[in-house]
């Protein structure tokens, strides 16, 4: 892969800019800033390292980043959905970190541009994190996408930091950067209304729901599931190597599997629960429960579950994480 070496050589350079300013020291990452690059375009980035655990700053595209955004600030009980919301975001992210985290692409750009970083958390490395791939490097069109919004962040964070920008981030204010006759404004605007991307969905056949209503009542318990793998498949049909992301279905009573399926990038997840859980009910009948955790398989099947009287279970997924980790060692 040829890269545009310009691009990246000014890439590390604002990372040079960033390791001094060090705004991780200054902001949590649930302080938000939004960017308006121009009247269409917006992002919104985070700043993280406030607690020491991971120096980084996110950038999330429009209204859809910033719902990835709020998903991943809410709390999860469970430490598999919580990985599972974090792999479905779309972002760019610029970290720093130790040598042995730089992507092997990166470390060849370094080579070339004959940069020197010595010790902990010195290393600036780049992913692009994308719903169904594995986390990648940049491309050169993501790169320069992200020179464009560093070159204004940083500018945003050195007047944050000297104090020139009224903010109130506590009170769930952030900083919104636009401009005005073609002068760059920093001020403090409220954040956008809560934006919730896991919203139950309605059937666009609403015959449907009555064709479900009218089948018979079981005693049967299922465990329905999607769960990435966090593992890389590379397939020349992708642009970039895929996650593994799996579509679970256990009966809880045996504990066999009666349904997996590991989905492509292409697949729509919502579309995948549906055409399972739908012919199911036609042909076997209305389950008594079902039990489920993940936040897209609960949109998918709330409506459903309420006009047939299925109880949704939100408890114990030991039996489905065994499940995962023998696939995992199968995998290895």
């Amino acid at each position: 892969m040829t890269n545009d070496i310009k691009v990246w050589k000014r890439l590390y350079e604002l990372s040079e800019e960033l390791k001094e300013l060090k705004p991780w020291e200054h902001m949590w990452s649930s302080d938000y800033i939004c960017i308006e690059i121009s009247p269409q375009d917006q992002v919104y980035c985070i700043i993280m390292g406030k607690n020491k655990e991971c120096i980084g700053i996110s950038v999330y595209e429009g209204e859809s980043g910033y719902g990835d955004l709020v998903s991943i600030d809410k709390s999860y009980n469970s430490s598999e959905v919580r990985r599972y919301v974090m792999y479905e975001q779309n972002c760019l992210t610029w970290y720093l970190g130790d040598r042995d985290e730089v992507l092997p692409q990166q470390m060849e750009i370094i080579k070339e541009l004959g940069l020197k970083y010595h010790g902990k958390n010195a290393w600036p490395f780049f992913v692009c994190y994308e719903k169904q791939y594995y986390p990648y490097t940049f491309n050169d069109q993501e790169a320069k996408r992200f020179v464009i919004v560093l070159e204004r962040l940083i500018d945003v964070l050195k007047d944050y930091i000297d104090d020139k920008i009224d903010v109130n981030f506590d009170d769930k204010e952030m900083i919104y950067v636009h401009q005005e006759n073609e002068n760059w404004i920093y001020e403090a605007m409220s954040l956008p209304e809560s934006y919730d991307k896991y919203t139950a969905i309605e059937l666009s056949d609403e015959s449907i729901y009555t064709q479900l209503k009218k089948q018979k009542k079981t005693s049967d318990e299922l465990y329905i599931d999607l769960h990435y793998m966090n593992s890389s498949i590379e397939d020349k049909q992708y642009k970039k190597p895929a996650n593994a992301l799996m579509f679970l279905v256990v009966d809880a009573r045996s504990q066999m599997i009666v349904h997996c399926e590991l989905l492509k990038p292409v697949d729509d997840e919502i579309s995948v629960v549906l055409n399972y859980i739908i012919p199911y009910i036609l042909e076997d009948g209305i389950p008594s429960k079902i039990y489920v955790r993940n936040p897209t398989v609960f949109v998918a099947i709330d409506n459903i579950a309420n006009e047939c009287g299925i109880c949704l279970d939100m408890n114990d997924f030991s039996v489905i994480d065994n499940i995962y980790n023998d696939m995992l060692n199968m995998m290895k």
